[in-house]
């Protein structure tokens, strides 16, 4: 089952459910964080001038607690 459907000549779309992810380029089943992730690398790359080439998703960051224990987060 393909993501991306030609639906005419030259022009395709995109099942129901699912968005063009704007880092990797590729078609991702949409979800509540999307729209703020999506938005946020726009913003990095139109604002900020990072290259997308530089972003990458679902990149686990280790947070320290106040309490000294360590909590990875997604």
């Amino acid at each position: 089952m393909t993501e991306i459907k030609t639906i005419s000549k030259g022009i395709e779309a995109l099942e129901d459910g699912m968005i063009l992810d704007y880092i990797t380029g590729k078609a991702i089943k949409d979800g509540p964080k999307e729209p703020v992730l999506q938005r946020t690398a726009r913003a990095m790359f139109h604002e900020y001038h990072i290259d997308i080439d530089d972003m990458e998703r679902d990149v686990p960051i280790q947070v320290t607690l106040p309490d000294g224990k360590k909590n990875d987060t997604r």
